[in-house]
């Protein structure tokens, strides 16, 4: 058998829904609920903390779900059959963490307030997603991995152009850095109204904890992805893991129209932590049990 199937072994898969989101300089700032409401009751969690050796998983009783916005119709069981083409390399960084809209950020509850530049927008970065990003560093490199983190603002001042500019970011730290092997584009969902925006909202050993959700775009929409099978491919894998371990813990993969700049690289993904109905709190609760989750995955892909 090879790795990729050894990972998963018999993990359940099933394909539903649809995304919810219309195209905005390729992502929209909106979003679709999440099949585990709020108020649910507390799902065990299991996931080794990160600093404890995990051994890689098999994943048997994982359930991987698709929310499928293309008219791509991938075979899931035959991915899952084939190899995985990220190698972290031996030498020099590894990870890339970028943020394509950095000033993303949480709902300002007391304690938690930030300076908006928009709603639920702030260029302070101890109250936005880059916040997530350090954390998300320092987590995979306390368990060996070399990881880049992009802090800088692609979305301030202007919105508009956001991608493009990442797409910049990111082919210049390739340039810099050519074995890098994943890139995570690391944003919090919307959903809801401005003043009802939606929680997604998972609940891991008692404690509230906002949902991730992995996006995986193709190119459909007319820009060249013709590699976007094997971004897919290392989603499920991911997506697999952190089920297994927390379960609750993931939203359904979705996948894409958009492109998202996920065509740099075989192992570029979106990572969505939380929406903007979510506390900080939470949002930093998902973010180090999707690490601690990742954690066999990654060491899997070392050369």
């Amino acid at each position: 058998m090879d790795r990729r199937w050894r990972l998963l072994g018999a993990a359940v898969l099933a394909a539903y829904g649809l995304c919810a989101w219309a195209a905005l300089d390729e992502l929209s700032a909106a979003g679709t609920p999440s099949p585990h409401p709020a108020g649910e009751a507390p799902v065990p969690c299991t996931a080794a903390p990160v600093g404890e050796e995990a051994a890689v998983p098999l994943f048997p009783e994982a359930e991987i779900r698709l929310k499928n916005d293309t008219s791509f119709a991938p075979d899931l069981s035959a991915l899952l059959r084939e190899p995985l083409t990220q190698t972290l390399p031996e030498e020099g960084a590894q990870i890339l963490i970028i943020h394509t809209h950095g000033t993303e950020a949480f709902l300002p509850v007391s304690g938690e307030e930030y300076t908006a530049s928009d709603p639920y927008r702030t260029t302070e970065a101890e109250h936005s997603v880059i916040r997530l990003g350090d954390e998300l560093r320092a987590l995979w490199e306390a368990q060996g991995f070399r990881v880049i983190h992009d802090r800088s603002l692609y979305d301030y001042p202007s919105y508009t152009g956001a991608y493009s500019r990442s797409r910049e970011a990111v082919e210049g730290w390739l340039a810099r850095c050519p074995d890098i092997a994943l890139v995570i584009d690391l944003h919090r969902d919307a959903a809801g109204e401005p003043d009802s925006p939606y929680r997604s909202l998972a609940k891991l050993d008692g404690e509230p904890t906002a949902q991730v959700m992995l996006v995986v775009g193709t190119g459909e929409n007319g820009l060249s992805h013709p590699l976007w099978r094997e971004n897919l491919k290392l989603a499920l894998v991911l997506q697999a893991a952190a089920e297994e371990a927390c379960p609750g813990l993931m939203r359904p993969i979705a996948l894409c129209r958009e492109r998202y700049n996920q065509h740099l690289t075989t192992g570029s993904l979106i990572l969505e932590v939380g929406s903007n109905g979510n506390t900080l709190s939470e949002a930093e609760r998902a973010v180090e049990r999707f690490a601690a989750a990742a954690v066999p995955v990654l060491r899997s892909l070392a050369g």
